[in-house]
């Protein structure tokens, strides 16, 4: 897979937009998540293989979700299938942090996870838009914007210089 073109993203939106928590949520089988069951009015997902018990795909999602119906980027996703498909119950989406490296972690890592799980789920990863092979963006219009962005940016140590970052 090969990343898109960048996007830029309104300057606005910066923080919000690219804040993932690091979580592990399950999801049980739906058309959307898995792709593969039942019926959905929304595109099911086009997986093709792409290892040993790995299939790939390219996802298409707004690139800010408060304008649903404007611009949008691909999401990279991969999924390592369940081991005992006749128990499967789910898909665990797997985020271990970063930014990217998700596809790279279930690529290498979905085996172990599938064992710790007793071959019941689907583990599924992905890259954050901007990370891997999920669309890049940018986040500022120019240079002058982004060092005026960071500009005294600096990790805070004290209470005091927390609250300052906050505001």
């Amino acid at each position: 897979m090969t990343p898109g073109p960048p996007v830029v993203v309104a300057s606005s939106a910066r923080r919000a937009r690219f804040a993932i928590p690091l979580l592990a949520a399950l999801c049980m089988a739906t058309p959307l998540a898995c792709g593969d069951r039942g019926t959905s009015a929304q595109p099911a997902i086009a997986w093709t293989s792409c290892g040993q018990r790995l299939e790939c795909a390219r996802v298409q999602v707004p690139l800010d979700w408060n304008r649903p119906n404007e611009a949008e980027i691909t999401l990279a996703v991969i999924r390592h299938l369940a081991s005992r498909p006749e128990q499967r119950i789910g898909s665990l989406f797997w985020n271990p942090g970063g930014p990217g490296g998700s596809l790279d972690r279930v690529r290498d890592e979905g085996g172990t996870l599938d064992a710790q799980f007793h071959g019941r789920f689907d583990i599924v990863g992905w890259d954050i838009r901007g990370s891997g092979e999920s669309t890049h963006v940018l986040c500022f219009d120019s240079q002058s914007d982004a060092d005026a962005f960071f500009r005294d940016w600096a990790l805070p140590f004290t209470t005091s210089s927390s609250s300052r970052i906050l505001e």
